[in-house]
């Protein structure tokens, strides 16, 4: 099974890989998301070749399901962000994972 990475061991790797300190790997991880918040929210996409592209929607109002009683019966249009894989991305990952499945004897 796949593990979950959290923002502490996804530093600890980065600062491996880069020859640097989990800190400096924290904070550089910090300050790419704050970037990227701040971009986005400004109306602009980021485009990172090969990888992904982050950009803002807007969500229209649509009705919610009865089950939860504490939330109102409509939610209201908002904006929110997309994240859309490159393709060389979704390639790897497919690839890696055909390649798992076959070593398992599936």
């Amino acid at each position: 099974m796949a593990k979950k990475l959290n923002k502490k061991e996804l530093a600890r790797q980065l600062g491996s890989k880069l020859g640097i300190t989990q800190k400096d790997a924290l904070i550089f991880i910090d300050t790419f998301m704050d970037t990227v918040k701040e971009a986005v929210s400004q109306g602009n996409s980021i485009e990172l070749l090969n990888f992904s592209t982050f950009y803002l929607w807007k969500r229209t109002s649509h009705l919610l399901p009865k089950r939860c009683t504490t939330l109102p019966d409509e939610m209201q249009n908002r904006m929110s962000i997309g994240f859309k894989p490159g393709e060389f991305f979704l390639y790897k990952i497919n690839k890696e994972g055909a390649a798992d499945d076959q070593a398992g004897g599936s």
